[in-house]
């Protein structure tokens, strides 16, 4: 197998958790958290790649939930105060830095990254690359966005590593010529000791 020469980190499900959110509205709509999960993931590509407002999308989730839900902050700014670290994840990006290249790929609405950011719910280390969708106005599994993260990274083919959440995701960079891994938020731990045996 090829030598892996830089590591891509989606960010949600991977160096942050962020279901808890889903859980939270479903109890002020009083309904299942898995119907707040497939209204959010029923638009958020269209957040992510900029077509759809932030507006809309509250608009059309509740549209989606069947109740009017009440929260004290913008639903972007709600949503990153249920974003939390996933701890042994942070730790495995810092320890990679130090033998190779490391960068961020993450679908990402607008203004949640620098909000990200500012609460330091992100390891704070020097990324050699940061891509987020919103700024591109294409989103993973799309090909440009792998086109563009190629590029930026300075390595080629199976040079790269995708670590996501999201099976499909994973698999449309190993068909880009990647290589990939599904992460199991569910299970971190055992998921960054299969990818500690896998890069180190």
């Amino acid at each position: 197998m090829t030598q892996i020469k830089f590591v891509y980190f989606d960010i949600g499900g991977v160096l942050l958790d962020f279901d808890q959110v889903f859980v939270e509205l479903g109890k002020i709509a009083n309904k299942p958290a898995a119907l707040a999960r497939e209204a959010h993931y029923l638009l958020d590509h269209d957040v992510c790649s900029d077509r759809m407002s932030v507006e809309e999308y509250w608009t059309r989730f509740q549209e989606h939930m069947g109740a009017k839900i009440e929260i004290p902050k913008r639903i972007d700014e709600y949503f990153v105060d249920y974003f939390f670290p996933i701890t042994a994840t942070h730790k495995l990006a810092e320890d990679l830095t130090n033998m190779m290249r490391v960068g961020l790929l993450s679908n990402m609405w607008g203004r949640m990254f620098p909000l990200m950011k500012r609460k330091t719910l992100i390891p704070a280390i020097a990324y050699d690359v940061e891509i987020v969708s919103n700024e591109l106005k294409v989103h993973k599994p799309q090909q440009e966005i792998f086109e563009i993260a190629e590029d930026r990274s300075g390595a080629i083919g199976e040079e790269l590593i995708l670590i996501d959440d999201s099976k499909g995701n994973v698999n449309a960079a190993i068909e880009f010529g990647w290589q990939g891994f599904v992460f199991d938020t569910n299970n971190p731990d055992d998921s960054v000791k299969k990818l500690r045996e896998m890069l180190f």
